[in-house]
């Protein structure tokens, strides 16, 4: 009995109390790796969300872009068709203006030339 009574104060007792130790460390650092699990997942999601937020602002901001882009090639377009419109105009009416012109001196010269013919043949005539 007492060899038992022995044993059990020199070997049972201090045994039983580190494996009650190392159950308590076991379940602490298993409580621990949860919560660090758990933290991890959380700031995964708010990495996750962060970077949706910055893609989305990214994704609104090409766009803005491309509108602001468009009105402005819209705008140049616009500018650029008056301009030539105003050109043609310019153009039609110098080639107007020159047409007439034409005309004028034409018929200067036609009447010129229909009574210098006319001249000739009574010369002919004459003759």
């Amino acid at each position: 009995m007492i060899t038992a009574f022995a044993l059990n104060k020199l070997i049972f007792q201090p045994t039983l109390v580190i494996l009650k130790e190392r159950q308590r460390l076991t379940v602490e650092m298993d409580k621990n790796a949860r919560y660090f699990a758990e933290q991890t997942e959380i700031q995964l999601k708010e990495y996750e969300s962060l970077m949706n937020d910055a893609k989305n602002l990214a994704r609104e901001k090409r766009e803005e872009i491309i509108k602001a882009a468009l009105n402005e090639q819209q705008d140049i377009l616009k500018k650029a068709r008056a301009k030539a419109e105003t050109y043609l105009e310019d153009v039609k009416s110098k080639i107007q203006a020159e047409a007439s012109q034409a005309r004028t001196e034409l018929k200067t010269q036609v009447e010129v030339l229909a009574s210098e013919m006319a001249q000739k043949l009574t010369q002919k005539e004459a003759a």
